[in-house]
């Protein structure tokens, strides 16, 4: 059975550390994971929001280079 949006966004969660500059690699890892599977665009938006809220605060915002075409 293939896993469903909720089942996702759960798992890449629980993977969370609280350390955001390590969060960010580890969400971009996950983006990845779910690149080929049906359930990619949702999971992608989802990451988003999570990478979003792990952006530096101080204005210095580094491009994470993962937007696709």
């Amino acid at each position: 059975m293939a896993i469903t949006l909720e089942e996702a966004i759960e798992e890449i969660k629980s993977g969370l550390t609280g350390n955001d500059e390590v969060d960010r690699d580890y969400l971009v890892a996950q983006k990845v994971k779910y690149l080929s599977t049906p359930i990619s665009a949702a999971v992608t938006r989802e990451i988003t929001r999570m990478l979003y809220d792990r952006l530096p605060k101080d204005g210095d915002i580094e491009i994470l280079g993962i937007v696709e075409d």
